[in-house]
């Protein structure tokens, strides 16, 4: 957060006496993609990472995960708005691609773009035993 005051001069050199001081906030970074990027992988959840790209601490950051590398996906799911700089990202379909960005936001509300941080796929599901299937002990 910054401060600054301010005050006018005219031609001649006259000047107002300063105003108040005023805070603002500095614009949040993108957030930047880390190494590894993914760190678990689950049936129906991932687990993504990213850096802070110079951001103070309790910058707030969203992730949108997409089917579609466009982020155009039909089932696609975004996170509530949280600090830190990993998320498990869950309700996720198995054995599906995801797409993931995030984006920050800083202390005033102001919102970056989001930046492209990771794609992965979710693992299969567990297959059941077959439908109307039975099992008779050989001898």
């Amino acid at each position: 957060m910054g401060y600054f005051r301010a005050k006018a001069r005219n031609q001649v050199g006259a000047e107002t006496s300063e105003t108040l001081s005023v805070a603002t906030v500095t614009l949040a970074a993108r957030p930047s993609t880390a190494t590894p990027n993914v760190t678990a992988v689950g049936v129906s959840s991932v687990q993504v990472q990213w850096t802070s790209n110079g951001n103070p601490a309790g910058t707030e950051h969203l992730i949108h995960a997409s089917t579609a590398a466009d982020w155009t996906g039909g089932a696609d799911v975004v996170s509530g708005w949280g600090v830190g700089f990993s998320t498990d990202v869950a309700g996720l379909g198995s054995n599906t691609t995801y797409y993931f960005q995030v984006k920050a936001r800083n202390s005033g509300g102001l919102q970056t773009l989001f930046t492209a941080v990771a794609a992965t796929a979710t693992l299969a599901a567990r297959p059941g035993a077959p439908a109307g299937s039975s099992f008779t002990a050989v001898e």
